[in-house]
């Protein structure tokens, strides 16, 4: 890895991971690990390490995978007309290779790229699991619009410009035939569904978007609130839920506390059924949250919106690979 790659990494594991989880990585290592700054972690620990080859090209993959990937992110769910039949032999290793060439990229499975922020989108990083799953990393550049306020002596004038941000977004394709576009969940992006247009274009090549259609997450937010299960009650909670009538009129029913939960008494479950029960067209925002479990996993509550789009979810914090997967796994095992 050169001084330069080095640099991108810790740029963006300082952007987007914690110093209590790159400390836990180098204990985790039996490396020296104890750090009360970003600084001292990036110049005492983890520059030291990976100059004296302590810390490899592949333990910075691992540590941005881990603070990129998952949460914090704008879901969009397909499905593979073709099923589960047909998806595996999309992960075929050889059919895989095959359709990174022809994007551009034959050499991403083994050779990722650090990648700052791009004119236009490019990827990053691919990791195949042969014939479970395959992800592709695509880093793009989101254009924001930035008011600044500036002093004059009659009072003050408010200065317009442009400012580039880097974001990163995956793509992962399961044996199953769920495709999930994720895109960074970012302030002052507004055109969310653009960007996933765009994106469908850079993966067009090896996930023809003909072949997909959107995964109705209706039946899950059904389930939830819509005579909800006890066994639905053990793993979410409803914080906030809205619909709206055919002329336009909206309802909402919040919780009345913080940590509040719709589902806690059935005067409440009545009420959000009403929403719940409405057409897809009709079905506004439902606020959730999936529970600590006592397994550890998740460790903590992670809060998810699914929004008036059918295909859409919303995955509020930043969370590890493992508690991702279980919040997947409840959305999935709900629809």
């Amino acid at each position: 890895m050169e001084a330069a790659e080095f640099k991108r990494a810790v740029e963006s594991l300082r952007e987007r991971s914690t110093i209590s989880t790159i400390t836990e990585f180098l204990r985790s290592k039996n490396l020296a690990h104890s750090a009360n700054t970003w600084d001292d972690l990036i110049e005492k620990r983890l520059r030291q390490h990976w100059k004296d080859g302590k810390l490899s090209e592949v333990d910075f993959r691992k540590l941005l995978r881990d603070a990129e990937d998952y949460g914090h992110q704008h879901i969009f769910l397909y499905s593979l007309k073709g099923g589960g039949a047909e998806a595996a032999t999309r992960l075929k290793k050889t059919n895989v290779q095959a359709a990174l060439k022809k994007m551009g990229y034959p050499d991403i499975l083994t050779t990722p790229r650090f990648v700052p922020t791009p004119k236009q989108t490019e990827m990053a990083d691919a990791y195949l699991a042969e014939n479970l799953s395959l992800s592709m990393k695509l880093i793009e550049r989101r254009t924001l619009r930035v008011e600044e306020r500036e002093e004059t002596e009659d009072g003050y004038r408010i200065r317009k410009r442009i400012q580039y941000q880097r974001a990163v977004d995956l793509v992962t394709f399961l044996s199953t035939g769920l495709l999930e576009i994720r895109l960074e969940m970012m302030d002052d992006t507004p055109d969310y569904p653009k960007i996933r247009d765009d994106i469908w274009d850079v993966i067009e090549p090896i996930f023809p978007q003909v072949e997909f259609g959107e995964l109705d997450l209706s039946e899950a937010r059904k389930k939830i609130t819509v005579n909800p299960t006890d066994d639905v009650r053990r793993v979410v909670r409803v914080r906030r839920a809205s619909g709206r009538d055919t002329d336009g009129t909206t309802f909402t029913v919040a919780a009345g506390k913080v940590n509040g939960n719709l589902l806690a008494t059935e005067q409440n479950v009545e009420g959000i059924a009403k929403l719940g029960g409405r057409p897809t067209s009709q079905m506004g925002q439902t606020s959730v949250g999936f529970l600590a479990q006592e397994n550890g996993i998740p460790r903590r509550e992670l809060g998810a919106i699914f929004t008036s789009a059918p295909n859409e979810v919303l995955i509020l914090p930043s969370c590890t690979p493992e508690e991702y997967e279980y919040v997947r796994g409840q959305i999935a095992k709900l629809s």
